[in-house]
């Protein structure tokens, strides 16, 4: 049976070795999201089949550091970083993420939530298709290059850039039941 539930500290240990850096990062991204959760800048959402952790999402909030120039603009909160494990697509992890996701939002009284969709990676089709029927549009902002920092095996940092597309969806923050 699978869950989603927001991360706590002692779900860190199995999450990070489940989920490992490609490369030698200086720190794992899931611990540091997780201090950045308790800052209250973003909230770490993970999926769970049984006691294994199988997908992960987080929202960054605004006024929290982090955000798009586009999620500014909009003054919204935005998703980051959707990933399910192979072996457990097509099962509705990633809509079950977005859902729990939203509906925390939405508890906070905002109104949307956004997020960046990559126009190059081969499976944008597949996260795009996901997101547009959950009611994600795009937010008008056009193509635009967003970069990103990764780690070789080395630990040496480098420096990549991808072409991106802004979407957003209004939440209905009055009827928070589905």
């Amino acid at each position: 049976m699978s869950s989603v539930r927001i991360v706590e500290h002692a779900d860190l240990a199995i999450i990070i070795s489940t989920f490992p850096e490609r490369g030698a990062a200086p720190v794992n991204r899931h611990l540091a999201r997780f201090r950045s959760q308790q800052e209250g800048a973003v909230t770490c959402l993970v999926a769970w089949d049984g006691a294994t952790p199988v997908g992960y999402v987080f929202v960054r909030w605004p006024g929290g550091g982090g955000l798009s120039n586009q999620a500014l603009a909009l003054g919204c909160p935005e998703l980051g970083d959707l990933f399910v494990v192979e072996q457990a697509r097509g099962r509705g992890l990633g809509r079950q993420l977005v859902e729990t996701a939203e509906s925390i939002v939405a508890s906070r009284g905002l109104p949307q939530v956004g997020l960046e969709v990559t126009t190059a990676n081969p499976h944008t089709a597949v996260a795009r298709a996901l997101y547009e029927r959950l009611g994600y549009r795009d937010a008008g902002f056009g193509d635009f290059i967003s970069g990103y920092t990764y780690w070789d095996a080395t630990g040496a940092p480098h420096r990549d850039e991808e072409l991106h597309r802004y979407l957003v969806k209004q939440l209905d923050v009055l009827n928070q039941d589905r």
